[in-house]
């Protein structure tokens, strides 16, 4: 999967993003206390949009997914960026990685990178271990 993450004041970044062109689920608005178990609302919040839904196990094609969506939303992701309240804007892949493995490659191909510069998007990559599917 691969998401844009979109961070900031809460009340800014939530009006910010209404009628955009794309859907965006609160991920982070709240936290809980551990000890007392109170909800407070964060001062921060952050939103997701779906940028590919393929699994952590295709890679190529969640980059390839992403350099499409990147592409076809270009303008409305330079606007939205330029909105009241986004102050930070990441793109974010969660990928596998075999727990029994002794390494892997990705590469991340130039266009891509060019698409994030240009649109201010700093990339993520979340690499979590799962068993391997080889018996």
């Amino acid at each position: 999967m691969c998401v844009i993450r979109l961070s900031g004041p809460y009340k800014e970044l939530s009006s910010s993003i209404v009628n955009t062109f794309a859907e965006f689920t609160e991920a982070i608005s709240t936290r809980k206390d551990r000890e007392s178990g109170r909800t407070t609302e964060l001062d921060q919040s952050t939103f997701n949009c779906t940028v590919s839904n393929a699994n952590g196990e295709c890679v190529p094609a969640q980059i390839s997914d992403a350099i499409s969506f990147l592409t076809r939303h270009r303008d409305d992701i330079k606007e939205l960026r330029s909105r009241s309240g986004v102050e930070q804007a990441i793109l974010d892949f969660a990928w596998d990685f075999p727990r029994d493995s002794t390494g892997q490659y990705n590469r991340l191909p130039l266009m891509l990178l060019e698409l994030c510069a240009e649109l201010c998007l700093e990339i993520k990559v979340s690499v979590y271990g799962v068993a391997s599917s080889q018996p």
